[in-house]
């Protein structure tokens, strides 16, 4: 299984097509750490905007001290990473689910609350879809 992980994980960076597909699942990820982070810092998410060339902006209001603006700041770089290894992480425990569920409810959040552009919510609607397809 984990053969078969790393060999899935490296085609999808690998080979062009499906990198120009998984690369928009990274941003929506990075956005969404940012968005998080910014949540959990007391601010407020305006807006996230996904675009096709994998560029991303998240929008938040609130006060902005020193910490809470470096904080989330730098949790879009990490979020793909943490994400993954949450997911190597509740997949090892038998724990699948768990983290499918919790990826499925932000990326609801995110469709219904935060994301504010078309084609991010057609990016996040298909990650939810797919998520929710291995939960069933």
């Amino acid at each position: 299984m984990v053969t078969l992980a790393f060999v899935a994980a490296l085609a999808g960076v690998m080979v062009t097509r499906v990198w120009r597909v998984g690369r928009l699942a990274v941003t929506a990820v990075h956005e969404g750490g940012h968005a998080v982070v910014a949540v959990m810092a007391g601010h407020t998410v305006t807006a996230v905007h996904l675009r096709s060339d994998s560029s991303g902006v998240t929008l938040h209001r609130g006060r902005q001290r020193w910490i809470s603006r470096v904080l989330t700041a730098g949790a879009g770089y990490t979020a793909p990473g943490l994400v993954a290894v949450a997911g190597a992480a509740l997949t090892a425990h038998h724990e699948t689910r768990v983290w499918l569920g919790i990826l499925a409810g932000v990326g609801v959040v995110m469709v219904v609350g935060w994301v504010r552009n078309l084609f991010g919510i057609a990016v996040v609607s298909t990650l939810v879809l797919g998520v929710g397809w291995l939960l069933a």
